[in-house]
């Protein structure tokens, strides 16, 4: 699967376009909780509606109580709520069952004690989050770019779907990555100039770390071309793009979008459970004419089946 990408801590209108322009799939905004990146709820309004329908938009919080959580359903009407403080298991599942949004528990990891302890969170929450232990004494859960030791990680049961955080930046995401295989990480002071103030170029260049590393996967042995690729579409789409392929990765059920211009790969980072929606995706996102479009939902495109 290819790597899903949360970044956390947003505070800024231009911040939240350049992560959604740069495909970033989960948006984290801090609210009423302690940390530099703080928002209140009202702050956070304007972002939540701008990223609507663009991004998981993903509301932090810390033992954030009754009024507190009310208030976030109804104005800000997330996708996810983090809890990233000590909310108990009873405590979230009572949570689980009363609003429709999808959780996160943060859970902080030093220790292979520290994963037991974590996995009684499968079942409630929808993505357990490992990340580093806070300073001694720091009431500020997240956010301090310290990095977890990646063993811990490597070596305990993991559900199949879960994040990682602590110390990531562009420099060393594709080391994380290739250490835990990691289908989502988060990361926040790694893409910032300062606190709370997102650093454009860092969060471009942590992107194509991710994107390289996917690409570097297909180059050793996932080729588009070879006997594992399992469905594929070619051709000349608008906005410059000379081809698009939707591929499947052996192993995965799910379905990526690569486009080539000039002779170069990119591949987005959106994730796609059927090849319908990852077709519906491309129309949109790559411009294809409607000419083009017909002739691909009509079925025609070539379907290599090793």
């Amino acid at each position: 699967m290819l790597t899903q990408v949360k970044i956390c801590g947003l505070t800024r209108a231009e911040d939240v376009e350049t992560c959604i322009s740069e495909g970033v799939g989960f948006l984290g905004f801090i609210i009423e909780a302690p940390s530099p990146r703080r928002l209140s709820v009202a702050q956070a309004k304007p972002l939540f509606d701008a990223a609507k329908g663009l991004a998981k938009r993903v509301a932090v919080t810390v033992n954030a109580d009754d009024d507190l959580l009310e208030n976030i359903a109804l104005t800000l009407k997330p996708d996810y709520v983090q809890f990233h403080g000590d909310e108990s298991v009873d405590h979230l599942a009572s949570i689980a069952k009363k609003y429709d949004f999808k959780i996160i528990k943060a859970c902080p990891i030093a220790s292979d004690a520290d994963m037991k302890a974590a996995g009684e969170y499968a079942g409630i929450a929808d993505i357990i989050l490992f990340d580093a232990k806070p300073p001694k004494g720091s009431d500020v859960r997240g956010g301090h770019g310290i990095a977890i030791d990646w063993n811990i990680i490597r070596r305990a049961p993991t559900p199949k779907f879960y994040a990682l955080a602590g110390g990531l930046n562009p420099d060393t995401i594709a080391d994380a990555i290739a250490a835990t295989n990691a289908p989502m990480v988060d990361v926040s002071s790694g893409v910032e100039s300062i606190a709370g103030v997102k650093d454009a170029a860092k969060i471009e260049d942590f992107m194509r770390a991710i994107k390289d590393k996917v690409l570097a996967r297909t180059r050793n042995g996932l080729s588009l071309s070879n006997s594992r690729t399992k469905h594929v579409i070619n051709g000349k789409l608008e906005a410059s793009f000379e081809s698009l392929k939707i591929i499947q990765l052996d192993g995965d059920s799910g379905f990526y979008l690569f486009y080539f211009k000039s002779g170069v790969a990119e591949v987005t980072d959106t994730y796609h459970d059927t090849f319908s929606l990852a077709l519906e995706q491309a129309r949109f996102e790559f411009g294809i004419n409607e000419q083009d479009w017909e002739f691909f939902n009509q079925g025609n495109h070539s379907r290599l089946i090793g």
